[in-house]
């Protein structure tokens, strides 16, 4: 069957801006900034700790703090990084919903 055909990887585009791609692939290395990179850890921990309808209470604050869109992305792809180091399910769809509105962030 034809219209059923497996599509390639290299099919697939990726529309994001090269600056969150770009962070997506940093994500390996602490973040320069020690707060930032502090920012992360909690928010991983956070969302282990208290699950998901209190940490997005919890992680809100987190986001007004930094209220800088580029260096939102660059925790929230951090967070993701170490969040699969530690085994935890956090997402960085939690944090569109935590921080929806915060320096242009959406959910």
């Amino acid at each position: 069957m034809g219209f059923l055909k497996k599509r390639k990887h290299e099919d697939i585009r990726d529309f994001r801006p090269e600056s969150e791609k770009s962070a997506e692939k940093d994500a390996r290395k602490p973040l320069r900034d020690p707060q930032l990179e502090t920012c992360a850890n909690e928010l991983v921990q956070i969302y282990g700790h208290v699950g998901e309808e209190k940490a997005i209470s919890a992680m809100r604050p987190m986001g007004e703090a930094i209220n800088d869109n580029e260096k939102m992305v660059l925790v929230a792809y951090r967070a993701k990084f170490l969040a699969q180091a530690y085994g935890s399910p956090f997402s960085i769809r939690i944090l569109e919903y935590a921080w929806d509105g915060i320096a242009g962030w959406m959910k």
